[in-house]
């Protein structure tokens, strides 16, 4: 974690919660943790326009789920981007807001006197030993309120007792941990013994909120080289139709080997996550259908796997066992809990971890995380159920009207992704290149 300065902070203005560690460096130096941006309701003008349309269609809607960014989402963001010691948890206190006495604009605590900085956290400190916590609760239902925040470490056996703290942070490396693994089958080869730092999902590296550094498809010091979303992301061609693969919805053992099987279980893919969904599952916007022989319109419509295909033949490496079991099916990554439809523009977004979807109070909520980017997908709200299928859809007529039962998506392969995304986002590793 790299000490904070106003020149190596450069998304801050796409963020209007920032997390900030209460240990300061040399010379009273500050570190940002975090940050994210909070999201506003969806505007009346929308939500008519949804439920319009889904009065016009016979749509479900689901206007009706939708959640703010709780405290319990803050936490959340904290449990996955940083390390904490054994027997502590993590406390937010705040929101802190200090104004310039010159310009009156709003300071960040990085920008505050080291003296007054000091004095604020020793306060925190004192009056939680005294019994007058007043730390932010994780609370899964209230609203996080835009605002500066300082992370604390207090232990579980004495609550009173708090501990200021520069928290490691943990970023997702994926290319560097492919490439150890890589090196490490040709040790094995040679006989020579490399020691492997990287056991799971992350990788702990030095930077901060926004840094040069962490601008993606950079090379660092280390010679890290940060892995950009849209590198060898596979986006499904979506002009076939339904009638050009055999279904092979029984789950047997899809022939042959090499290209063709790989096309051949993506097809299937694609099939088995139209007859499930019949609508983009972000937006709510039902596939076209048309009578035979012409058919439903699929142009536009993907089949998004949730699991990038980039990543398949690195699971073993970057992956908790709950990843590699959902996907240790005989289609593998192709499997239909690991695909979702969503219009080319959303699934555009998705590939470059632009939003994620991980479960909520009662559903499955979407999130963003910064001010400008993805405001489009509706954060906040939950995804749409599969459409029922249409009544009159009829592919051929020798073909039965109804569709074939499919497993629904599969919620830790969601939260995979989701977890890629904070860890992009939040703590530092998003793009911040011109025109991402």
């Amino acid at each position: 974690m790299a000490a904070y300065s106003p020149q190596n902070y450069v998304n801050r203005n796409e963020r209007n919660i920032h997390i900030w560690s209460s240990q300061t460096g040399y010379q009273g130096m500050r570190y940002i943790v975090g940050g994210c941006h909070t999201w506003p309701r969806p505007p009346l003008a929308l939500a008519l326009h949804r439920e319009l349309h889904s009065a016009i269609e016979g749509l479900e809607h689901n206007l009706e789920f939708w959640w703010p960014l709780t405290k319990h989402d803050l936490y959340k963001y904290l449990e996955i981007i940083t390390r904490k010691n054994p027997g502590f948890k993590w406390v937010l206190f705040g929101p802190y807001e200090f104004r310039d006495p010159i310009s009156q604009l709003e300071q960040l605590l990085g920008d505050i006197p080291a003296l007054e900085f000091t004095r604020l956290v020793q306060d925190i400190i004192t009056n939680a030993a005294a019994g007058q916590f007043q730390g932010m609760t994780d609370d899964i239902e209230t609203a996080a309120v835009a605002g500066q925040y300082l992370l604390l470490m207090q232990s579980e056996s004495h609550e009173k007792l708090l501990h200021p703290v520069k928290p490691e942070l943990i970023y997702s490396s994926l290319q560097s941990m492919s490439r150890l693994a890589t090196a490490q089958n040709a040790s094995v080869a040679s006989g020579v013994t490399l020691q492997s730092p990287i056991q799971s999902l992350s990788q702990t590296v030095s930077g901060t909120l926004g840094s040069g550094s962490n601008t993606v498809g950079d090379t660092t010091k280390a010679g890290r080289t940060d892995p950009d979303p849209d590198d060898d992301i596979d986006i499904d061609d979506e002009s076939g139709s339904d009638d050009d693969y055999s279904d092979d919805s029984d789950g047997g053992v899809l022939p042959a080997s090499g290209k063709k099987l790989k096309a051949r279980r993506k097809a299937t893919h694609r099939v088995h996550c139209r007859q499930r969904d019949f609508r983009c599952r972000i937006s709510g916007y039902a596939i076209p259908n048309r009578p035979w022989p012409r058919g439903p319109v699929y142009e536009g419509f993907n089949a998004c796997h949730i699991v990038a295909h980039a990543l398949d033949g690195r699971l073993q490496d970057i992956a908790s066992q709950k990843v590699i079991d959902a996907l240790s099916t005989n289609r593998g990554i192709d499997t239909v809990e690991n695909g979702i439809m969503m219009l080319n523009f959303f699934h555009s977004l998705f590939d470059a971890n632009h939003f994620g979807i991980d479960k909520a109070s009662n559903g499955l909520k979407i999130y963003t995380f910064e001010r400008r980017a993805a405001t489009i997908v509706g954060a906040g709200r939950s995804i749409f159920p599969p459409l029922t299928i249409p009544q009159d859809y009829q592919p051929q007529p020798y073909k039965p009207t109804t569709r074939k039962k499919h497993s629904e998506v599969n919620k830790v392969l969601l939260r995979f992704q989701f977890e890629l995304c904070v860890r992009w986002h939040v703590c530092g590793l998003g793009r911040v290149t011109p025109g991402s």
